[in-house]
């Protein structure tokens, strides 16, 4: 099966644990790019580009990332197959 590369937002509970979420994420999955952007009202969440394998099916990859502790939720923003 390809991988494919998926941009994916994170939401975390505390924005001061930001940076120590993100080192988790990164243990977790293949992450290519990361950056933290300001919603409102103090919120900040993690945008994250990272490669996952197709035939892990992104119910198994979301669950992997729920599991670490400090993501509260995690919005899919898109998926497409990695090229090469």
């Amino acid at each position: 099966m390809a991988n494919v590369i998926v941009i994916a937002k994170i939401y975390v509970e505390d924005p001061e644990k930001i940076g120590e979420v993100e080192e988790e994420i990164k243990k977790a999955v293949d992450v290519k790019a990361s950056a933290t952007e300001e919603l409102a009202f103090g919120i900040k969440i993690l945008k994250v580009t990272f490669i996952a394998n197709e035939s892990e099916g992104m119910e198994k990859v979301e669950e992997k990332l729920k599991a670490i502790s400090g993501i509260s939720n995690i919005e899919i923003e898109g998926v497409d197959r990695e090229l090469g």
